[in-house]
């Protein structure tokens, strides 16, 4: 049985067949609406792989000019993407794809209460680096239970699970998977990390605050992003993934908020929003770093919906 999940604002759905899940192009009517039996094959084929126009014609045995025609309604619709282009002959030869395992139309608006994160066939770009021949090269830093730091905090950002959970789909690890921010020695903090809760209760990423792009005030905790110059002073989160302050040859992937909630906001929207982390920030894309607000849309004091605020 087939169930269509919410999507996200970049026209990304889940499908899930059987608890297998799918990564499916969200369209509406008017989009589908010109597809014939003929359309419907290029797409099943442009799914596998990206192919040429005149690939097409070969695979479905269509002459060359139908596949042209094919090809400027799908592209005209926004089902297929131009891939990538070549000159040839004194020409621009494109290839196409259709950037999903499958197409869904959305017939109501109700969601599941429970959104539901699938395993995914290939790790996101921007996570690769912490990924070496299918193990996670990385090791996971959350605060302490006990009071600690310079703002003796108690750290319950129990959400680690939930990354972990989503990181284990890409690939397995090596014990231990994480240290109590206590516990990191300084050749550690040199290693690729994934740190979670903002600068009260997570000491690494109050001694790394000042080298991230969006940052905590430490008067008050508000959050301030050098990208766009706002100031959020809600509970937001953040996620962001920047060079190790502590060792330029690693990474450290930060997921935080002022509190444990904007935490969860921020771990929330890795699972649901992985496209648009691809695209980095809306204010300099070369930066992959993110403000997120939560909803709770259901008022049963969990946060179910996020939105990327930039």
């Amino acid at each position: 049985m087939a169930s269509i999940r919410q999507p996200v604002p970049s026209e990304q759905a889940m499908l899930f067949v059987n608890e297998e899940g799918y990564s499916s192009k969200l369209a509406d009517f008017a989009q589908v609406s010109g597809l014939s039996k003929d359309r419907l094959e290029i797409l099943r084929l442009l799914a596998a792989e990206s192919m040429y126009p005149a690939e097409i014609a070969r695979e479905l045995k269509l002459p060359e000019q139908t596949v042209y025609y094919h090809m400027r309604s799908l592209l005209s619709a926004q089902l297929v993407e131009i891939s990538s282009e070549e000159q040839k002959q004194g020409g621009t030869a494109k290839r196409y794809s259709f950037p999903a395992d499958s197409l869904s139309v959305l017939l109501s608006e109700r969601k599941a209460k429970s959104p539901r994160i699938s395993r995914q066939k290939k790790i996101p770009g921007f996570l690769e680096s912490f990924v070496r021949n299918g193990v996670f090269d990385a090791k996971m830093v959350v605060g302490s239970p006990d009071p600690h730091g310079p703002y003796r905090s108690r750290g319950s950002e129990f959400c680690a699970t939930e990354v972990a959970m989503y990181l284990g789909g890409f690939c397995s690890f090596e014990y231990p998977l994480y240290y109590l921010d206590t516990e990191l020695t300084e050749q550690q903090r040199r290693h690729n990390l994934v740190a979670l809760g903002g600068p009260k209760v997570n000491t690494l990423v109050n001694d790394a605050n000042a080298s991230l792009p969006i940052r905590f005030d430490k008067s008050n905790f508000s959050i301030y992003s050098s990208l766009s110059k706002k100031k959020y002073t809600e509970d937001v989160g953040i996620v962001e993934l920047v060079q190790n302050p502590f060792n330029p040859k690693s990474r450290l992937l930060v997921i935080a908020g002022s509190s444990h909630h904007g935490t969860r906001i921020g771990v929330l929207g890795l699972l649901r929003h992985q496209r648009e982390f691809e695209l980095g920030n809306a204010f300099d894309s070369s930066v992959m770093a993110k403000v997120i607000a939560g909803f709770d849309e259901d008022s049963d004091g969990i946060v179910d919906t996020v939105e990327i605020l930039e």
